[in-house]
């Protein structure tokens, strides 16, 4: 039966399949919403201050930031802007009381008069909510915001957008719909990039920024940027050359970090496997902002690097092209222990590696090509160590050579 129900915001903060939809969202969960936003069964307005106040109080620590007081802000004045009836506004006295009591302990409706209309920005509002598939295959996938999606059994893929939104794929042009519309348009409309183990990608925005995706990663962004921010939201590794503009500042954003920079190269790894997010930067400027309840904010200067273990950060002096030689085919460590070594060759290739405790103890300095045969890097190992490889199966083990 076709649902023909209209939501106002209480209705979706009383709505028990809204709130499972933004605690556990799922590709079927963000199409009906999508679906329903865009039959004007529910505003984008009321979507999006819902869709916070859920995840608040799904994690009672939450702070807004002030990009995200500056929308709300902006969505509830433009709102009642429109409405001009001010029996219309009782609306915030039907909020539950949990939810009151929530708002104020953030300070949103004591502090809502601070900030002006064009404090906020919602170009990627709800760009962190665009739901992972429920099943990732072994091919490389573009998912566009028609929902159109394109499969590529290809190790990499090379894709271009140019300003309109209009994407190539290894240089066929794609029909996805979503050239129809631009992103200050249509504020929810995202486009994102599955890359599975083994592969890899690389992509032009259409402000002619670039992005090489590493393997086992996902990366989410618009088909045309806003016009006061360019998001994206990034799973895994990439490493970023972002074209300057001084009034539209390039973000990052992963699940605990904020990656801000106007016309600079860097290299964002931030993999749910891993313990450590970091933030490497070759050239230019870039601001990291941590997440969470309490957030911090940390400049880095090129050639230095961020990291982020749990509460625990730090910044420290690198060798910047050390850290971005995976997406010229190259992997370089200095004093690692092999099974970390061996995650990330996994991870590469695609494949799994078994290795004995005293194996995934040692220590290598070196350099790997990795467009050489698995089996042939890892047998490279014995060279250094008194260790052998050997492949079952398509499965590889390292054990100790007695």
């Amino acid at each position: 039966m076709e649902d023909n129900t209209k939501y106002n915001l209480v209705d979706l903060l009383e709505d028990d399949a809204f709130i499972a939809s933004v605690n556990h969202p799922d590709l079927a969960n963000s199409t009906r919403w999508k679906s329903l936003r865009e039959a004007g069964q529910v505003t984008a307005d009321d979507y999006r201050l819902a869709s916070w106040c859920v995840r608040a109080l799904h994690s009672p620590s939450a702070k807004m930031s002030g990009d995200e007081h500056g929308n709300i802000w902006a969505n509830i004045q433009a709102d009642i802007s429109r409405r001009r009836d001010r029996r219309k506004m009782r609306i915030l006295l039907w909020i539950p009381a949990a939810v009151i009591g929530l708002l104020l302990s953030v300070g949103l409706i004591v502090s809502l008069e601070r900030y002006g209309p064009d404090a906020g920005n919602a170009d990627a509002l709800s760009i962190e909510d665009v739901a992972l598939p429920a099943t990732v295959g072994d091919d490389i996938e573009i998912i566009f915001s028609s929902n159109n999606k394109v499969r590529l059994k290809d190790k990499s893929a090379h894709i271009q957008y140019d300003g309109k939104g209009v994407a190539e794929v290894n240089s066929v042009q794609m029909a996805s719909g979503a050239e129809s519309s631009l992103a200050d348009d249509k504020p929810d409309a995202f486009n994102q990039v599955i890359v599975p183990k083994g592969k890899y990608t690389s992509m032009v925005f259409s402000d002619g920024s670039r992005l090489w995706l590493n393997a086992a990663s996902r990366v989410v962004y618009p088909p045309v940027f806003g016009s006061r921010e360019r998001s994206i939201y990034l799973e895994g590794e990439a490493y970023l050359e972002i074209e300057p503009d001084r009034m539209r500042p390039f973000i990052v954003k992963t699940k605990q970090l904020e990656v801000r920079a106007l016309g600079t190269a860097f290299d964002v790894s931030a993999y749910d496997d891993e313990a450590a997010q970091t933030v490497v930067l070759l050239s230019g400027r870039v601001a990291v902002r941590t997440k969470g309840s309490k957030p911090h904010e940390t400049e880095l200067s090129p050639n230095h690097m961020f990291s982020l273990v749990g509460e625990d950060k730090g910044v420290c002096r690198v060798k910047a092209e050390d850290y971005i030689s995976w997406k010229d085919g190259t992997y370089i460590y200095k004093d690692e222990k092999l099974s970390v070594i061996l995650e990330r060759l996994e991870r590469y290739y695609g494949l799994t590696i078994c290795y004995e405790p005293e194996v995934g103890a040692m220590r290598f300095t070196g350099k790997l090509h990795l467009k050489s045969d698995p089996l042939e890097v890892l047998q490279g190992f014995s060279n250094a160590a008194p260790i052998q490889c050997r492949e079952e199966d398509g499965i590889f083990s390292l054990y100790i050579n007695h």
